[in-house]
């Protein structure tokens, strides 16, 4: 099979797996499991996950220098980046996460453009209007009834990328 097509549908079979975990995982929050829960379980399954493939791949050195860079990827990366998220949720809508969570492209997209000096080509704009549009359907259908979600302006705001918290995609 060829590589691109491969890396395309492990890329989009991740994207549908994200998509689905707001509305799995406000469904399962607060009553079945609280939002550090879910990262116990997420970081505690993709721990052994890794150490299972571990044992079939060749290990590299890791440089002395490297650790700390490692470490501060582990904390600002994954920790604070799934707890925000998670207690975010927890607080407000699957809906407001998904819409939130759009507008990370467009600042990486700006950031990359202004720091970078990266062209913003056609097939750029394309795809964030694509996304955004998108959200708006998800806005403008939404549910009007608002279940579940104790203070949703605080956990909107958990949801907005940071300099120390944007995630990856």
């Amino acid at each position: 099979m060829d590589r691109r097509l491969v890396a395309i549908l492990a890329a989009t079979a991740t994207e549908t797996i994200y998509g689905i975990n707001h509305t799995v995982a406000k469904g399962l929050m607060p009553h079945v499991i609280q939002p550090f829960g879910f990262i116990v379980l997420r970081v505690g399954g993709a721990a052994i996950l890794f150490w299972l493939l571990s044992l079939f791949t060749k290990s590299e050195k890791i440089e002395t220098k490297d650790w700390w860079r490692i470490f501060a990827c582990a904390i600002f990366g994954m920790v604070l980046n799934m707890l925000m998220f998670f207690k975010g949720l927890s607080l407000s809508t699957p809906i407001n996460s998904a819409v939130s969570m759009t507008i990370t492209p467009v600042l990486l997209l700006l950031l990359t453009a202004l720091i970078l000096r990266e062209r913003i080509t056609w097939i750029k704009t394309s795809g964030i209007i694509f996304g955004l549009s998108g959200a708006l359907v998800l806005i403008l259908f939404q549910e009007k009834t608002q279940t579940n979600a104790p203070n949703i302006p605080f956990g909107n705001l958990l949801f907005v990328p940071t300099p120390f918290r944007i995630p990856s995609i």
